[in-house]
């Protein structure tokens, strides 16, 4: 605006300066009005929603929801946050679950074409109530209570691991018994794959997540939860190469854990789909 100003209405530098603060202070405020006025235009889609407080979360849903589908998510939110706090520890925020009707309405409101999708600064999962929706809701919330107990996970293979493991199921078969099929057919990525995030990252999802899963029941049901927690929150802390951290943890190699996990997958999973860590 100083350039033109000069140039173009051929001001001297003193006055130019002068009518561009002249214009930039008017631009300033009417564009403020016009953004406050846009603001008070807004309707929150959310105001009017109900909400019932549980254990572990606060579900929040339209008014006119069924109720058979606010007891089926409140039930799912108690299992879900029952299994992650055993597993994590417990974690002194409740997290907010936001129960949409169906998938397009939720797209329609927040944006986002998943079953369920998790805010973690916000503390909050947004989840439609449609098919697997508890397996969805299960998910996201591991993830937010991981990051709340133990510290935000970088390495994909413990944050989808622990996610997917919650969530105990994968296109309604148990994950542990998908993942023993992979082995079968020889589709189960090596264990230094699925540890490097750049070689995940090239892994096809359903393979990569079933995989991680199952590592992640094979690590909590052989280390046990207190050192599972530890190996996830000096992960989370200082993202050392998870190699050395599993070494340590196991007192082995990557070579007899990779062994031992395999075994796991194709001997030891039972009619749960994991064996019993009770």
């Amino acid at each position: 605006v100083f350039i033109a100003s000069g140039s173009v209405l051929r001001l001297p530098k003193r006055r130019a300066r002068q009518a561009s603060l002249v214009f930039v202070l008017v631009h300033v405020l009417i564009m403020s009005f016009l953004g406050m006025s846009g603001a008070r235009s807004q309707v929150d889609p959310l105001a009017s929603w109900k909400e019932v407080t549980t254990t572990y979360a606060v579900l929040r849903f339209p008014g006119e929801t069924p109720v058979g589908t606010i007891e089926a998510a409140a039930r799912a939110a108690a299992l879900s946050g029952a299994r992650i706090t055993s597993i994590v520890g417990a974690t002194s925020e409740r997290i907010d679950c936001y129960v949409y009707p169906s998938l397009g309405e939720k797209e329609r409101v927040t944006g986002n074409a998943s079953l369920a999708h998790g805010v973690t600064w916000a503390n909050a999962v947004h989840v439609a109530w449609e098919g697997s929706a508890d397996v969805a809701l299960a998910r996201e919330m591991a993830k937010l209570g991981g990051a709340r107990a133990l510290g935000k996970m970088y390495n994909p293979l413990i944050a989808d691991g622990l996610a997917v493991y919650v969530g105990r199921y994968w296109g309604g078969r148990p994950v542990v018994e998908v993942a023993a099929e992979l082995c079968n057919e020889g589709s189960l990525p090596p264990l230094r794959q699925l540890m490097d995030p750049p070689e995940y990252a090239v892994i096809d999802r359903h393979i990569g997540e079933v995989a991680a899963g199952a590592f992640t029941s094979f690590l909590v049901n052989e280390l046990g939860a207190e050192s599972y927690r530890e190996v996830y929150a000096y992960v989370s802390r200082k993202r050392p190469p998870l190699k050395r951290v599993l070494e340590r943890a196991f007192g082995d190699s990557l070579g007899a854990i990779e062994n031992s996990w395999i075994e796991y997958l194709t001997g030891a999973a039972g009619p749960g789909g994991e064996p019993s860590t009770d």
